[in-house]
């Protein structure tokens, strides 16, 4: 049976002669193909994220822009936020203190809020019957913990 197939087939590593020469000038047009394709791409993902966080929305000023009018700059930037960009990329946002005061108070208070809720999470796995439970998983054989992974499922999906 093995004569019947072609030799490729026998051995997909060895093509034999279907190799194809390629000439050292097409060899650098498709690296530099690759290479803008590459560049494409990357500039599309970092213009997608930009995009998710709103970079998009603000007036943007390239940093040479930034150097050499740094008094009107700041002058927009009293106004609201501003993006600066490197390469078209966004780099830093200038923003009045005001708006990063309101950022961190709200961070602050989320944070805060985190951490209560993780407390009461601590204070319920501290207790008698939560402690039992731990043991019980720990001891229970497979089949155990098999069924009650059923029953749980069950009472989810309900």
């Amino acid at each position: 049976m093995d004569d019947l197939l072609p030799s490729a087939a026998k051995h997909p590593f060895r093509t034999g002669k279907v190799c194809l020469k390629m000439s050292r000038k097409s060899k650098l047009d498709k690296m530099y193909i690759l290479s803008n394709l590459y560049d494409m791409v990357k500039a599309h993902r970092s213009a997608s994220i930009e995009r998710s966080l709103g970079y998009d929305l603000l007036p943007q000023l390239s940093s040479t822009e930034l150097k050499s009018n740094t008094g009107e700059v700041l002058r927009q930037a009293a106004k609201g936020a501003i993006a600066i960009t490197r390469h078209n990329r966004t780099e830093f946002v200038i923003l009045p203190a005001a708006q990063y005061e309101e950022l961190v108070s709200q961070s602050s208070s989320a944070l805060a809020s985190m951490s209560d809720e993780f407390d009461s999470l601590v204070a319920r796995m501290n207790t008698p019957a939560a402690a039992k439970g731990f043991k019980s998983l720990f001891t229970a054989r497979s089949r155990e913990l098999g069924k009650a992974a059923v029953t749980a499922a069950k009472s989810h999906a309900r």
